[in-house]
């Protein structure tokens, strides 16, 4: 629980950057006495209606936040026998948040002089769960592993807001005490339903591939692309072992390579078109308001392919390292919301807006110029280079 936290930015109530900008020859002492006139109005060294008086603000503004957090989980594991594993396991992680901040009538800054009032309140939860089945075995100088699995993930988070302006009676924080009222209320909830397989070979110690293959299902897509597959391959050989190099100039030489495609979704409500209820009462009928995003109705999954292929390699019994990676990544179908013409009443509308693809390479040295028993120097240094093109917009 924290009150009174300092105001940031551009905040009205941030007073280290009101103190920053005030002039060297306005005196302290005299913007800490002179906070308010003889009508209860701010008393300022400047007319920007955006800062406050610093001591004023100290005076008159302020703000409570209250969080609670529970995090926990649950697993077991069963060995059938010396081949078969299976691990199940489950958690949670909860939040309870209450937030209030509020400004005295007098200040400009402040509703215009009005004085103002928020209270939001809420809680959300992540709840995760995965049960997955192994099995391994040795088989001459082979290692192989393969693995099952399926994992639920559901988001779900509700959160109510009041706010206030116009106060009736000072110093008083209550929204039955302000005049203009109004409040809102969102509900977020997500769910994604995922299966998937993991296969690993080794050979000899030296040789090493690995393989994952995985689907999910998506509440926040069309029910025609809510079901997206993925996919990763990756090798990697110590050819140092291969060769039997054992050299205490070169100890250490692995070359790796890997693809990977993998699918990702978005956000709830962008698929659908909802109206907004308006709080006014002025007229005698009620009032609705369609968003300012235009939904689409047959958003695709975002798709990544990706390789790379790289190098390790150790001198000197490892003390000098080097390691060399090259990539290209494609990503397709981003999700995005991008700005449309105001006369559709739309701000904006969620589309699939194209291709990108990104290229690069890493570079990175390691090395211990000094290792003695009781000293270590280590000395790093890397080096990256990347160039991202839009190859197409939709």
């Amino acid at each position: 629980k924290v009150n009174n936290q300092p105001g940031l930015a551009e905040s009205s109530n941030n007073t280290s950057l009101q103190l920053s900008l005030m002039p060297r020859d306005i005196r302290l002492e005299d913007v800490r006495n002179n906070t308010v006139d003889a009508n209860g109005n701010e008393i300022k060294w400047n007319l920007d209606n955006t800062f406050n008086n610093p001591y004023w603000a100290l005076d008159n503004m302020g703000n409570n936040d209250d969080k609670n957090r529970f995090q926990g989980f649950l697993a077991t594991n069963w060995d059938i026998n010396s081949h078969i594993n299976i691990t199940a396991k489950t958690g949670m992680d909860y939040i309870a948040f209450d937030y209030k901040s509020f400004g005295a009538r007098g200040a400009q800054a402040v509703s215009n002089g009005l004085g103002e009032y928020s209270h939001s309140s809420g809680k959300s939860r992540i709840w995760n769960s995965d049960i997955l089945a192994t099995y391994s075995t040795s088989i001459s100088k082979f290692n192989i592993s393969a693995s099952l699995g399926s994992n639920y993930r559901n988001e779900w988070s509700n959160n109510l807001n009041v706010n206030g302006t116009d106060s009736k009676v000072p110093n008083f924080y209550n929204i039955s005490n302000y005049k203009n009222s109004y409040s809102s209320e969102a509900i977020y909830e997500k769910g994604v339903y995922s299966y998937y397989g993991l296969g690993s070979v080794s050979y000899g110690g030296f040789l090493y591939l690995d393989a994952t293959l995985r689907n999910d299902n998506s509440s926040t897509l069309p029910k025609d692309n809510d079901s997206y597959w993925y996919h990763s391959e990756n090798m990697s050989l110590l050819f140092s072992k291969l060769l039997g190099i054992e050299s205490n100039i070169f100890n250490l030489g692995k070359i790796r390579g890997s693809y990977a495609r993998v699918g990702n979704d978005t956000s709830p409500y962008r698929t659908q078109a909802v109206y907004t209820i308006d709080q006014t009462v002025t007229l005698p009928y009620t009032v609705a308001s369609i968003p300012s995003n235009l939904p689409d109705f047959d958003l695709r999954p975002e798709t990544s392919d990706s390789w790379e292929i790289g190098t390790e390699l150790g001198f000197f019994n490892n003390r000098l390292q080097l390691d060399f990676t090259y990539y290209q990544t494609e990503t397709k179908d981003q999700i995005m919301a991008v700005p449309i013409s105001a006369t559709t009443a739309y701000d904006s509308k969620v589309v699939n807006a194209g291709t990108i693809s990104n290229k690069g390479i890493e570079f990175q040295l390691n090395s211990t110029p000094i290792e003695t028993l009781n000293f270590d120097w280590n000395l790093g240094f890397n080096f990256t280079k990347s160039n991202s093109i839009v190859e197409s917009l939709n």
